[in-house]
């Protein structure tokens, strides 16, 4: 990739399956001989988990040569490039376009593809995604990724997300198709499956076949998480126990299912808790958002 021109710097990290790396720079490369202009955006390709690490050691020379240049030492810029730039963390994703410094451009995550156990969960979420019509057809491949990771870079160079005649247009078009004027943007593509989460209880959307809605527990909702309960809703709720760790067999008095497993929630089993472990600043909540389980253990 680098030897053509596409990218600056290719690192796969842990990725070893030459098939995986093959097909995401074959995409790749021909994302880039059709819009030629990509190529300014595109500084790295590889693992996600590799473009962070080599952000974080960009970034961290970045700032101890600022504190060179002002007169101070190398010990004291490291000692506070060490305590303000911190590596990223990587999502649940499957990938992600990123536009940072040193590193922008797209990336796979290792996690669907440097283990067999990883690109089976990422073969078996891409169809299950195109047979429940949340993806279009032909949509189950790794270059489907790659080009969608494309288009958040084209939306990203040419800023139509913040084109006001772009927006103006959408807004217009967005509830029609095929000339044809719909209630709503779900009745407009009612191929597609939607979901989301809310906070607002009684939302009236069960007239709604293809939207999907999960409450979310936090903070001083508990009257309107009971409601939403009653109402036949999953509960969302945030448990502050480490990742792996099991979950509370039940909370709010219903089963908990692992919501970490897949972010498809219109695929969760009906009346349950859907746990989610807290994940970067969340660790360290205590506004209530986040809940706290005690979990007994039986002994043996």
């Amino acid at each position: 990739m680098v030897d053509n021109d596409v990218v600056d710097i290719a690192d796969f990290g842990k990725i070893k399956d030459v098939s995986i790396v093959n097909e995401w720079c074959r995409a790749l490369f021909e994302g880039v001989q059709e819009f030629p202009e990509l190529r300014k955006n595109q500084l790295f390709t590889g693992s996600c988990q590799a473009q962070y690490g080599i952000w974080h050691s960009k970034k961290t020379e970045w700032y101890v040569q600022k504190y060179i240049d002002a007169g101070r030492s190398r010990s004291d810029g490291e000692y506070w490039a060490k305590k303000y730039i911190k590596k990223p963390k990587v999502t649940e994703r499957w990938a992600h376009s990123s536009q940072r410094e040193f590193v922008s451009g797209i990336a796979v995550n290792e996690k669907y593809t440097a283990t067999k156990k990883g690109v089976d969960a990422l073969q078996c979420g891409l169809k299950r995604s195109v047979d429940l019509k949340f993806h279009p057809p032909g949509c189950d491949t790794l270059k489907s990724i790659v080009d969608h990771e494309l288009g958040h870079q084209i939306d990203d160079l040419l800023a139509l997300h913040k084109d006001q005649e772009v927006i103006k247009l959408f807004k217009t078009l967005r509830d029609r198709r095929d000339g044809v004027t719909y209630k709503n943007i779900f009745a407009a593509f009612s191929n597609i499956q939607f979901y989301d989460y809310t906070k607002i209880p009684g939302r009236k959307v069960k007239d709604i076949p293809n939207y999907h809605l999960t409450f979310s527990e936090a903070d001083g909702n508990a009257l309107e998480t009971l409601n939403a309960i009653r109402a036949g809703m999953n509960v969302a709720t945030v448990f502050g126990i480490k990742k792996n760790s099991p979950m509370p067999e039940i909370w709010n008095g219903l089963p908990v299912f692992n919501g970490d497993d897949s972010d498809l929630r219109f695929l969760d089993p009906k009346g349950v808790v859907v746990g989610l472990y807290a994940k970067g600043k969340a660790k360290k909540d205590t506004s209530g958002f986040v809940k706290y389980p005690t979990i007994m253990l039986k002994a043996a």
